[in-house]
């Protein structure tokens, strides 16, 4: 999860000229959360820009650490039955080790 230290350095490299790509590398984060997070900034600095804008309310959604929708996501687990279908498929993978030889 990146944190509000980590939006600030996306958005003073990319004010520098940098690309996302380049901003990704230096972070160690995907190009797609560099420009997720520049794309946000920069919608946020034009609501700054509006007349009677909130700014305060603003200024706090930009530097705030990024929220995740967790609500729609359903939960995965490692049943018995998912671990019956991993044996099946490993006990086939080793008949056709056996019947084909080694590979690679």
């Amino acid at each position: 999860m990146k944190n509000i230290v980590d939006n600030l350095q996306i958005i003073l490299l990319k004010e520098e000229g940098n690309s996302n790509r380049k901003v990704a590398n230096k972070l160690n984060i995907d190009r797609k959360t560099v420009a997720r997070y520049w794309n946000e900034y920069v919608k946020y600095k034009v609501k700054l820009n509006e007349f009677n804008a909130p700014i305060k309310e603003i200024q706090e959604k930009i530097v705030e650490a990024p929220k995740y929708n967790r609500e729609n996501r359903i939960r995965l687990k490692f049943t018995d039955e998912v671990e019956k279908r991993l044996k099946e498929i490993l006990e086939s993978e080793d008949r056709k080790d056996k019947i084909l030889g080694n590979h690679k």
